[in-house]
Parts: structure tokens; C-alpha cells; sequence
């Protein structure tokens, strides 16, 4: 991987790398956390469905956490709460007043196991 396609950024007490482009990330999840469906506007006037949801990266307690909204058809699907799904997260970043904001985006969700 080439050192010029990252930007380096320095914190308080460490630096890390951040891509310039999007990161995509398919991997298997628990949900343990969901929100309700709820209907929303969009910028163009249509109102759709979306919802909250949590997931939790396989590997026990203390393993990484991700929360973002799922839209359209993939907030109406048929999920609960400690459901193993298979879900494609986009990770993409933007640089504003000198500050960097993370967005995480999930593109696809399939439920693998339902909750026993």
C-alpha cells in the first residue's frame, strides 16, 4: 500500500493514519442494540423509513461497536436484538475547520442466525 494514499493525523498522545478514500468492511456482527422504525423526510420531500441500530464485532465482551442508520428496505427488515448478521459497513471521512468527523454507513445487512 502506497504511504501517500493516507493523511496523517496527530492527536495528543498517538497519530493515526486515515484514508483519503472510503474503507469497506464486510464481516459477521451481533445486533445489541436496535431502534425503532421511524419515517423521515429526505431532502427532495419523500418520506421513507429508517432506523438505529448497534453492532457488535464477534469476539467477546469488549470487542468493537459500530452504530449507525439503516435506510429504506434494509430498516424494514426483520431484525432483534442479539441476531447474528452478515453486514457490509463503508467507513468514509471528511476534514472540516481542521477537525476529522467518521461516518459509518452500512450498504447491506443479511441475517445469519436469529436470536436463540
Amino acid at each position: 500500500m502506497k504511504r501517500d494514499n493516507f493523511a496523517n493525523i496527530k492527536t495528543n498522545q498517538w497519530q493515526c493514519s486515515l484514508r483519503k478514500k472510503n474503507i469497506i468492511m464486510n464481516n459477521i456482527f451481533k445486533i445489541t442494540k436496535l431502534g425503532e422504525v421511524r419515517p423521515y423526510t429526505n431532502q427532495k420531500g419523500i418520506t421513507s423509513h429508517c432506523r438505529d441500530i448497534q453492532l457488535q464485532q464477534l469476539g467477546g465482551k469488549f470487542a468493537d461497536r459500530f452504530t449507525s442508520t439503516l435506510f429504506d428496505a434494509e430498516a424494514e427488515k426483520e431484525l432483534e436484538e442479539g441476531a447474528l448478521v452478515a453486514a457490509q459497513l463503508y467507513f468514509y471521512t471528511t476534514e472540516y475547520n481542521e477537525r476529522v468527523f467518521q461516518n459509518v454507513s452500512i450498504s447491506d445487512i443479511e441475517i445469519i442466525n436469529k436470536k436463540s
